[in-house]
């Protein structure tokens, strides 16, 4: 019609500035409203409070940024645009689409597809040099990126795929798996950007549950006992250690009283390397049987007589393994004597607990009548708390509890496993939370672009539509046909999300904490797998309704009249 290369260029980039600076700032407005909502409901609990803050970069930065995306997001519109030649322009699309070539795309993702599995390979490797991180985020940066630039070459194939497994399902479903064969390239570019949202989320609560379980088993291996409550007056030991027997949830309780004594004489090699170490506080136990209610290790080979005490194979200090020898002095006193009064040999045993007293200082158990009859003299007392794992009471409830018990002891602290896993749970709960609900948008605008394809593909099918209701075909068969087409595209985006995101959860997470902790336990939560994949499906039919309605409001004899 005469219109020159270069206008139709700017008439595409320039609206995509329109859209750009007009969605941006929709969006800007849509996001302050939601967060002063979730500011004054209080969502994120009482220990979080959030106070919407509102600056001249609060607008211009999202808004300019969106604008930018969305211009640069259509230059290939453009380019595409400008070369296709007026007699292509008379064919349909799909038509002159499936005359180009793709070639070069192929081979770009692919080599950065191989590359990031190289890097990731290299960096679980290395992990403990200081590149390995660097190697980690380019790898599924990479791997990531190749997805996204192959994925209309394997994403209709897998639709079609399924699709084909579908049409044994009765003619909706035969119809919805022809449909998606016939523009491979809108629905792949749909797919796409659900694929990306979920793998984001699915990254996320892959990370979360790997980290938890990381943890989990180095506590349980750093910790002999659930938890311990350290200070307590001696005075007051028994009876809270009576309140606390009586909550739900608790197993045993061992309430024992403590004394520091220093080493003397033939000191161990193993505590030789720092004075610090010669000093150890000793427990007061009624039995070993009493022991092994609170202790997470088997002492039931041990004796626990008047002259015995039971040290830790493994000094909490220096990690070094102890070996004590037939016997050893401790004392209350300052001089260094073994003779000197109030100086105690003992028989030592060594049994491989470890955690019962924090800060790494060094513990060890001793019968309570060394208590009783004035040879050592209690500071304070400590209470050995084992939780029933099997109980109905949440852990948070059996926590909460234990806090309020000591609530009143103003020197006493609570440590243990279990203090700390809730600690760390609240952290990466909170943290996932937060995270989600932001991911979660681009899952939203995903499933957007799904209503939007069926909505172009209802448009350019309304012929056929109508020839198909005119040959018999029903409203509610065409209706289904439109939902089972939005489930197969989301169905094979969403599950190959799910595989990507469990994959770089799983990297990202060993490779931070394989370095700090020094250990790795995979875990994925399949309960939020599945709840993606359904929420993605119920979705995508919500979004097949209003395209399904369009298509049957058109009546068969009207839609065969057009020209």
């Amino acid at each position: 019609m005469g219109a020159r290369t270069d206008q139709v260029y700017r008439s595409v980039v320039f609206e995509s500035l329109i859209l750009g600076a007009v969605s941006s700032a929709l969006g800007v407005g849509a996001g302050v409203g939601v967060m002063e909502l979730v500011a004054r409901s209080g969502a994120l609990g009482s220990m979080v409070h959030l106070r919407v803050v509102l600056t001249v970069w609060t607008f211009i930065v999202p808004i300019v940024f969106g604008t930018i995306a969305t211009i640069v997001a259509s230059l290939g519109a453009a380019r595409m645009a400008t070369r296709v030649t007026p007699l292509e322009a008379m064919r349909p699309m799909e038509a002159a689409d499936q005359s180009a070539t793709h070639r070069g795309r192929a081979i770009l993702g692919t080599v950065m597809m191989l590359a990031g599995i190289a890097l990731a390979i290299f960096a679980m490797r290395h992990v403990d040099q200081s590149s390995a991180m660097l190697a980690a985020m380019a790898g599924c940066a990479l791997l990531f990126i190749g997805t996204a630039v192959t994925a209309r070459f394997w994403l209709p194939w897998l639709m079609k795929g399924l699709g084909a497994l579908a049409s044994h399902c009765g003619p909706s479903a035969k119809l919805a798996a022809a449909n998606i064969s016939k523009n491979p390239r809108r629905v792949a570019a749909t797919g796409t950007a659900l694929l990306i949202g979920v793998t984001l989320v699915a990254t996320m609560g892959t990370g979360a549950a790997c980290a938890k379980q990381t943890m989990d088993t180095a506590l349980a291996t750093r910790y002999s006992t659930d938890v311990v409550i350290t200070d307590v007056p001696q005075n007051q030991a028994d009876k809270l250690a009576t309140r606390i027997k009586g909550q739900e949830g608790v197993r045993n309780v061992l309430a024992a009283p403590v004394a520091t004594v220093t080493v003397k004489g033939q000191v161990p090699a193993a505590m030789k390397e720092d004075n610090a170490n010669t000093t150890v506080r000793l427990l007061g136990v009624p039995d070993i049987k009493a022991l092994s209610g609170v202790l997470n290790v088997d002492c039931s080979h041990l004796k626990l007589d008047a002259d015995t005490v039971i040290l830790p194979e493994y000094l909490p200090a220096n990690g070094k393994k102890l070996d004590p020898g037939a016997h050893i002095s401790v004392s209350e006193q300052d001089d260094t004597s073994p003779s000197a009064p109030g100086t105690v040999n003992l028989t030592p045993q060594t049994l491989d607990f470890r955690g019962v007293l924090p800060y790494g200082a060094t513990a060890g158990f001793v019968n309570e009548t060394l208590f009783d009859n004035g040879t050592l003299q209690a500071g304070s007392a400590i209470l050995l708390i084992s939780i029933d794992q099997h109980s109905a009471a949440p852990m948070s409830d059996i926590m909460d509890a234990l806090h309020s018990d000591i609530a009143s002891i103003a020197a006493a602290q609570l440590v243990g496993p279990i203090a700390e896993k809730q600690q760390w749970d609240q952290m990466v709960d909170m943290m996932l939370m937060l995270l989600v609900v932001l991911l979660a948008v681009a899952v939203i605008i995903a499933l957007i672009g799904v209503a939007n394809t069926l909505s172009l593909s209802v448009i350019e099918r309304t012929r056929e539509s109508a020839t198909l209701r005119a040959i018999g075909m029903t409203k509610e068969q065409l209706r289904a046909s439109l939902g089972i087409e939005a489930c197969l595209i989301t169905l094979v985006a969403s599950i190959t999300g799910l595989l990507l995101g469990t994959a770089f959860g799983a990297l990202g997470t060993y490779m931070v904490m394989k370095p700090a902790v020094g250990s790795y336990s995979f875990a994925t939560d399949w309960r939020v797998d599945i709840a993606i994949l359904a929420i993605a499906i119920l979705a995508a039919l919500a979004a097949s309704i209003g395209p399904a309605r369009r298509a049957n409001k058109v009546l068969p004899v009207e839609a065969l009249a057009e020209n």
